[in-house]
């Protein structure tokens, strides 16, 4: 029974081994449209695998864009780099600027796109920790900002709402955005009286300028979206054009309101919480799987 067993375990083993190696090099294929030249290193029966695992649907493309879109030059001689030519992603980003006088104008930062170059990119799928993705979903507005950069304004009427929310101080539009990292002026509550967009085009540092600090370098392509303030009649009539009305006047007495305000305030916490919970658990429940596994075996092995 001992060796019946073996076999019958081994037989599940390479059974697992060779449909798991199959299923590995069938997902080689669209895995290497991130990286074409990876392509010439493949076993000559990986193409004709891919090729026939493709009526089965078993692989795809990895992600819905595998790629980001770059705009510009794709390749640039850059300082330091012996005059040879480095790919250079430049990608588009919008950046929201607010001002008091229309004259000295500061950025308001997003929580996860890119702003400030000296700023750590997020990390995608670890919640909780800092510089990190809070929830697990993609930030909604983060990525419609990348959208927008690749047309106008005309083109995303959504934007001029944004900004309009903005500019009137709402509480629900502000908590979207990173507003511990705006002027002191702006984050406390106090909207600022004018905001524009002004577009850029975003490249990681290369190794050369690591020790500057930075993450990105940029360039500034032009103005996106001209200064805008709450009484534009251009954005008064769009507004109401789109029937959007304003909200109401706040009550002095709402605890309701308070109540949800802390909640949303918040929910990043209670993301983190209920995030780490099912984690415990799920390791729990491995746990309590191998020991059941382990008990079995030793039995079964003290019965023979």
């Amino acid at each position: 029974r001992s060796i019946l067993r073996r076999c019958w375990r081994f037989g599940n083993l390479m059974i697992v081994f060779v449909f798991g190696s199959m299923y590995l090099f069938a997902s080689l294929e669209p895995l290497s449209s991130i990286a074409p030249a990876t392509r010439k290193l493949f076993l000559p029966f990986v193409p004709s695998l891919s090729s026939r695992a493709q009526a089965w649907r078993l692989t795809s493309g990895y992600g819905l864009f595998r790629r980001m879109t770059g705009v510009g030059q794709k390749t640039q001689v850059l300082p330091n780099s012996g005059g040879k030519a480095i790919p250079v992603v430049a990608r588009p980003e919008l950046e929201l600027q607010g001002s008091d006088d229309g004259t000295n104008w500061k950025p308001l930062e997003f929580k996860f796109k890119p702003g400030d170059v000296s700023r750590a990119p997020p990390w995608v799928g670890l919640p909780g920790l800092p510089g990190t993705f809070s929830g697990m979903h993609q930030p909604r507005l983060d990525w419609q900002m990348w959208f927008a950069a690749l047309g106008s304004y005309q083109y995303n009427p959504w934007l001029l709402v944004l900004i309009y929310r903005l500019l009137e101080g709402s509480d629900a539009t502000r908590s979207l955005l990173a507003t511990e990292l705006w002027p002191k002026e702006w984050s406390a509550g106090s909207p600022p009286r004018a905001i524009r967009i002004i577009k850029f085009e975003y490249d990681f540092v290369r190794q050369e300028q690591a020790k500057s600090g930075k993450w990105w370098s940029r360039k500034r392509v032009g103005e996106y979206l001209p200064p805008l303030t709450l009484d534009n009649p251009s954005l008064q009539d769009f507004i109401r054009s789109q029937g959007i009305a304003k909200p109401a006047a706040k009550r002095s007495s709402q605890w309701g309101s308070s109540i949800a305000s802390a909640i949303r305030n918040h929910d990043e916490l209670l993301v983190r919480g209920v995030f780490l919970v099912l984690l415990l658990f799920t390791g729990m429940s491995q746990l309590k799987t191998l020991l059941r596994r382990k008990e079995g075996a030793s039995e079964s092995t003290s019965a023979t």
